[in-house]
């Protein structure tokens, strides 16, 4: 099983604020939704162990799930 190492900080989960660009958060995102679709058995053996991390283009206000980057509508001008 290959994996990603993601390093975050103690006090903040956000990919940005640990230095990640959007685009290695794309990455570490895709890569997470790919991985799990692939060993879906062990994630959900082990979903009490792993760390969860936030991406910037994501509300978290809401209750909408959050979508790969590459279908996120870009706003112009912010």
């Amino acid at each position: 099983m290959k994996k990603m190492k993601v390093k975050l900080t103690k006090s903040n989960n956000w990919l940005n604020k640990n230095d990640y660009d959007i685009s290695e958060e794309e990455e570490i995102y895709d890569f997470c939704l790919a991985h799990v679709l692939e060993n879906t058995r062990w994630y959900l053996d082990n979903l009490e162990n792993l760390k969860e991390f936030r991406v910037s283009w994501k509300n978290y206000s809401n209750n909408k799930p959050v979508v790969p980057f590459k279908y996120v509508k870009k706003q112009e001008g912010l």
